[in-house]
């Protein structure tokens, strides 16, 4: 990529999707989908505002949501293999799975963010 702001615009169409599947998702196997899926899209949204108008606070801010919204989804998942009573062992292994995925995420996040995004943005405004 050669400007963040590809990488916000592509992080907000993940992110909406991420959200609009999550709402989607069975309310037996996920605590709170819509919670999820709500805080996705407003994620996809805030993303999709930085790639317009990268002002530090709002990239900074996005990339606290974003950081902080994988994790606690990570932790949701771990949360609902301990809570939830699971029909096939396949699908126990697949919140497995998801769980280590967006924990996975957010430390891209926040790598991303720390080392390339808010940088930019700060030097965009010059």
């Amino acid at each position: 990529m050669r400007n963040p702001r590809q990488l916000l615009a592509l992080v907000a169409g993940v992110m909406a999707l991420v959200g609009w599947q999550t709402f989607n998702y069975p309310p037996e196997y996920l605590a709170f989908s819509w919670l999820w899926g709500t805080l996705a899209v407003i994620a996809a949204l805030l993303c999709a505002v930085c790639a317009v108008h990268p002002l530090r606070l709002l990239v900074s801010f996005s990339g606290a949501m974003l950081v902080t919204l994988s994790s606690a989804r990570a932790l949701a998942l771990v949360g609902e293999l301990f809570a939830g009573d699971f029909p096939l062992d396949a699908v126990r292994t697949s919140f497995v799975i998801a769980a280590i995925i967006w924990l996975l995420v957010a430390v891209l996040f926040y790598i991303a963010w720390r080392e390339y995004v808010v940088p930019w943005s700060i030097g965009s405004r010059r």
